[in-house]
């Protein structure tokens, strides 16, 4: 199972910390797609926020990005100020391992954690598709590039030796977009991490083409 969190830089948390009165600040949080949950959860904590501006003196605004991977960068290079990502990225970014392999970020904080989340291969039911082997030969998505579903994705396929394009033709959607492709016959799976349950993955059992989890 997949932890998704929230983190921040440390001087960030630091600065927050000292109550003193303080100017108006705003503060950006980098969520996801405006069709996925971390958007939505995002909003909601940007209301959180605004509704005590009066008292504390800060604006949150939420950002739509594509995700986990894209979040911790941007978190990175202060284009945001808080972001919800994986909390296997959130580890990876710290060690320096994965994404960021050789390049530890040890100024990374954890704030809290927010919801469990597992990776779903959502099939169409006819493709022969029972397990992650099956992909050989079909057309899939593995998640939008920058997403933590993209990330997560490659690191379980890599455990059976199970490369993109060279064992599976490779598709790169969103997970709106990834149950339309679905039902349109236009792929034959698609890997989507995310909180459960989750009215896309929903949404996708709902076409004329029968699927399979």
């Amino acid at each position: 199972m997949i932890s998704l969190g929230a983190i921040a830089l440390a001087s960030l948390i630091a600065a927050c910390a000292i109550d003193i009165p303080k100017p108006k600040a705003f503060i950006r949080i980098g969520t996801g797609p405006q069709v996925g949950v971390y958007y939505a959860t995002g909003l909601a904590l940007a209301e959180l926020v605004n509704d005590g501006t009066v008292r504390h003196g800060v604006d949150a605004t939420a950002e739509s990005t594509e995700g986990s991977v894209f979040n911790i960068n941007a978190l990175l290079k202060n284009d945001l100020d808080i972001a919800f990502a994986q909390a296997d990225h959130e580890y990876h970014a710290f060690h320096g391992e994965g994404d960021w392999e050789g390049a530890p970020h040890d100024e990374l904080r954890f704030i809290c954690g927010l919801y469990t989340e597992a990776l779903a291969l959502v099939a169409e039911a006819s493709s022969g598709i029972l397990g992650l082997e099956d992909v050989r030969g079909k057309n899939v998505s593995i998640g939008a590039a920058g997403s933590g579903t993209r990330s997560t994705a490659l690191a379980c396929l890599d455990l059976y030796d199970i490369e993109p394009d060279r064992d599976f033709r490779t598709a790169a959607f969103g997970p709106g977009e990834a149950g339309l492709m679905l039902q349109d016959g236009r792929i034959d799976a698609f890997f989507y991490a995310t909180g459960h349950p989750n009215g896309f993955l929903t949404e996708a059992t709902n076409g004329t083409h029968p699927v399979r989890f």
